[in-house]
């Protein structure tokens, strides 16, 4: 998936997952924490608190 725009400056990061301000699939705890790297069942890690779902989601 591509996520539309650009990355925010070094100087004025968002709090929590630097994608969550233009990402589709962002939640509200998406804005408060960074998130944990997970391994995917394909061997690729994804660093977002819904990587699990969003996998399983994908898979079925």
């Amino acid at each position: 998936m591509t996520i539309p725009g650009g990355m925010p400056s070094p100087g004025a990061l968002p709090p929590g997952c630097l994608f969550a301000p233009r990402c589709p699939k962002a939640i509200p705890q998406c804005t408060t924490a960074q998130p944990p790297l997970f391994l995917l069942p394909d061997g690729q890690k994804a660093a977002c608190i819904r990587a699990p779902k969003l996998t399983l989601e994908a898979l079925t």
